[in-house]
């Protein structure tokens, strides 16, 4: 059976009319605790009930649950995601219609563990409102469920003016955005250029005006070109960085706005000024007024013709005078259970008439209700003090579906006989097929903003890019003075020596790049995982975008470590050899970039990425020949060597040193009886380079087996990556 949702009162009758006014009257403050909100509040309410009746379905609702309306018991649910995914096509109503969000019996559950228990709530676009509670009530996980960024079972339905929505494998979150809790931004740009490029992936026209305005609203031009910066380089402060992430979101000009904990760590100035954005984006701000005309994609307009929209956030204790801006709070006691939904300003009238909890005068009364809804048995009074307050004085109503018929008679949500829902396989909303993602640029033109804004933080991140470039510089360094000259002449005492100073090319080439990849994959997931899961470019435009980018970085530190080796170690003479030589290492660099990906994307965080570097890089450095050769390993493993990137490395040159090349100083007699080399060629064919067609076979073999295990684990990279980035959060 379909979950049940809040619904209209029929018209009272005058024994249900009379209840009803004495609840309220109940609840009403007394004369010592009135005050202007309470009674604004109290008159909101008279007003609301007044008008119950009308036939405006999704309005009364409202009114009823701004009245006071918790959850109802859970009929019925799946464990499908759930989002926010309605197009604007969707919509007729007219331009200054308020939108509204329902959650209606909204559960979910890890293994059978609950987090969320039938949250059944609905909020209205114009307002800013907060969900609060302990720490681990499920604030975050029921945000997250909002926007269909939650994996495990859930359960219930989310509307959007009354219209169900429920997110399939290759459905998109239309006009709905979540600002993480963690400000999750290339931290070597600055606010301007992070919203430059946010604006060109959302094809917004005259970005550069666009963003002006955007700074000048967020009150961001004095870090405007300041870097963002993180954990280990400062840059902007904590409040500036909170603002251009919520700025990153409204060039989107969303219906929907989720900040989750938006004022944590943030001092009581910056957090009021956070505060004040959100209300003022829910009110209706000029932010959207771009190039002079206001932008109707959203939540409706206001009088003024400023575009509103429904701003919700999770906030974690703010101060009294924080919370006031807000116009509609949610409690959630531990378990994910409604212990309170409705006006800030009848909070505290709540508990202290229903509770008899009276905070003392200088304290935040927020203080001693997370106290409260942090004890378990404290929280299950709370819960059902409120849920008596819902079903025995408000309006004096069952909880019903929004049509109004029971919740019994409902076809299920299962099923395509309600139009008005989109489940999994569902045809009876949108057509043949499951909606798949648009995006306002094309793939290439994502491409191409993307690969920009790698290079651009590259070239801004000065102190990585010279320490890359000076750490492969002096390692080519280091590696020539030590092996210096040994290259020349060509002798058979120095073979040996010569292929050290080139194994430990071929071994940090790849391992280098390989811990810089899998240490930076953590940090970027994160970032990915915001940008994609809220529309701002196609998961494919952006791996392509940082492959190509990570790629053409390995060839030029490449360069800057092997061309130093080859001249001071005094390796075979010619333009032709330096390029393979060189050539090789890149290609290795990027083997190691990609391998470091697949490993990464394994890795939760940066403890486990450290801890997957020796297992990614012992046996590749055990079978690659030149520890211990081919024909000294134990034959259970002899063929691991074939599958060892370092020897096919290793092998082109070797090839590329010898092949065609002779020995000064082996005597034809001594060479008669195998105990040294005339020709370079008689000792790759002792060390087995001569099997395969001689030595332009093998160069032709080892370069063939690098770019297929380059091309294969890019294309791992890529599926592994996506999986991890794109999956849902929690």
């Amino acid at each position: 059976q379909a979950p049940a949702c809040p619904a209209a009162p029929s018209s009272p009758s005058p024994s249900s009319s009379t209840a009803t006014t004495s609840s309220l009257s109940a609840l009403r403050p007394s004369p010592n605790l009135r005050d202007t909100g309470f009674a604004a509040a109290a008159e909101d309410t008279t007003m609301m009930r007044s008008t119950a009746s009308q036939p405006e379905i999704s309005e009364a609702v409202y009114s009823k649950l701004h009245d006071g309306t918790g959850g109802s018991p859970l009929k019925g649910g799946n464990s499908s995601m759930l989002s926010v995914a309605l197009s604007d096509n969707d919509y007729d109503e007219e331009a200054d219609a308020p939108r509204t969000l329902e959650v209606c019996d909204l559960s979910y559950k890890i293994g059978d563990k609950p987090v969320l228990d039938n949250i059944s709530c609905m909020w209205k676009s114009g307002e800013a409102s907060a969900i609060m509670g302990p720490s681990g009530a499920g604030k975050t996980t029921c945000l997250r469920c909002i926007v269909g960024d939650a994996r495990g079972k859930v359960g219930g339905q989310v509307k959007m003016d009354g219209r169900v929505a429920q997110k399939t494998g290759r459905q998109i979150l239309l006009r709905a955005a979540f600002v993480p809790q963690d400000d999750l931004m290339p931290p070597a740009l600055s606010p301007r250029e992070i919203l430059t490029f946010c604006a060109q992936l959302r094809a917004i026209p005259s970005p550069d005006v666009v963003v002006e305005q955007l700074l000048d609203s967020l009150a961001l031009q004095r870090c405007a070109d300041t870097n963002i910066g993180d954990a280990t380089d400062r840059g902007c402060s904590g409040g500036e960085r909170k603002r251009t992430s919520i700025g990153i979101e409204l060039l989107s000009d969303p219906n929907l706005l989720c900040a989750d904990e938006p004022t944590t760590g943030l001092d009581s100035a910056m957090a009021e000024s956070v505060v004040d954005l959100l209300v003022r984006q829910a009110q209706g701000s000029e932010v959207n007024s771009f190039g002079g005309s206001v932008v109707e994609r959203g939540g409706g307009t206001d009088r003024r013709g400023r575009t509103s929209r429904l701003v919700l956030c999770t906030i974690h204790q703010p101060s009294w005078r924080v919370l006031l801006k807000f116009k509609v709070v949610t409690l959630l006691a531990t378990g994910g259970r409604v212990a309170f939904h409705g006006p800030v300003t009848a909070l505290r009238q709540h508990f202290e008439s229903a509770l008899q909890v009276m905070p003392p005068a200088h304290e935040n009364p927020m203080d001693v209700y997370m106290m409260l809804l942090k004890d378990s048995r404290s929280a299950d009074d709370v819960v059902k003090k409120w849920s008596a307050a819902v079903h025995a004085e408000r309006f004096g109503v069952d909880v019903t579906c929004l049509d109004g018929d029971s919740a019994s008679s409902r076809p299920s949500h299962h099923t395509n006989s309600d139009t008005n829902a989109l489940a999994l396989g569902s045809d009876s909303m949108w057509g043949a097929g499951a909606v798949r993602r648009t995006y306002p640029s094309s793939w290439f033109r994502q491409l191409q903003v993307l690969t920009n804004r790698n290079f651009r933080e590259l070239i801004k991140d000065r102190p990585r890019l010279v320490s890359t470039i000076f750490i492969k510089v002096f390692l080519g360094l280091l590696v020539g003075s030590v092996w210096y000259g040994t290259g020349k002449p060509l002798t058979n005492d120095h073979i040996f020596t010569v292929e050290g100073a080139m194994f430990c090319c071929v071994f940090m080439s790849t391992v280098d790049t390989l811990m810089a990849t899998l240490l930076a994959v953590p940090g970027i997931k994160g970032i990915v995982h915001r940008e994609w899961q809220n529309g701002l470019y196609d998961f494919g435009a952006w791996y392509f975008a940082l492959v190509f980018s990570s790629f053409i970085q390995q060839w030029i530190a490449s360069c800057a470590m092997g061309v130093p080796v080859y001249l001071l170690t005094g390796l075979r003479a010619g333009w032709e050899h330096l390029g393979l030589f060189v050539m090789t290492l890149g290609v290795l660099a990027c083997i190691g970039a990609t391998l470091g990906l697949v490993a990464g994307g394994f890795s939760k965080d940066y403890q486990a990425a450290r801890q997957a570097v020796i297992p990614t890089i012992m046996p590749q450095l055990i079978f690659a020949g030149y520890l211990i050769p081919k024909d000294q390993l134990p034959l259970w493993c002899r063929w691991c060597y074939d599958v060892t990137l370092f020897q096919y490395g290793l092998s082109i040159v070797r090839v590329n040193q010898y092949a065609g090349a002779k020995f000064t100083d082996c005597d034809p007699n001594y060479a008669e009886y195998g105990l040294c080399f005339m020709t370079g060629d008689d000792y790759l064919d002792s060390v087995g380079l001569m099997d395969h067609g001689g030595p332009h076979g093998e160069l032709q073999l080892s370069f063939c087996v690098l770019a297929g295990l380059l091309g294969a684990f890019t294309v791992a990279a890529f599926f592994i990556m996506r999986m991890v980035a794109t999956a849902p959060a929690n």
